[in-house]
């Protein structure tokens, strides 16, 4: 809102809720604006280790037939010579 000489007017002052009043076992000394983003860094890094070790026993274990290959040689292979 603006005055008569173009100056702004700050809005009226709210009691902004306390982290307490929503999660009241959270204990004093622990500061979220901290908290919340190690805790997403951890939760990252765990699904990120976990789709790594997912990928390198997949490839342990040889690679799965998904596709019926020989269909597929058939007709990517055509530009070879059938003689050789």
């Amino acid at each position: 809102t603006l005055t008569v000489t173009g100056g702004t007017v700050a809005p009226p002052e709210k009691e902004i809720p306390d982290v307490k009043q929503f999660f009241p076992w959270i204990p004093d000394w622990i500061d979220l604006n901290v908290a919340v983003p190690v805790g997403a860094t951890i939760v990252v890094i765990f699904v990120g280790i976990l789709v790594i070790c997912v990928a390198v026993s997949r490839r342990n274990r040889g690679p799965e037939q998904t596709r019926l290959r020989s269909d597929y040689d058939v007709v990517y292979n055509q530009s070879v010579n059938a003689a050789s």
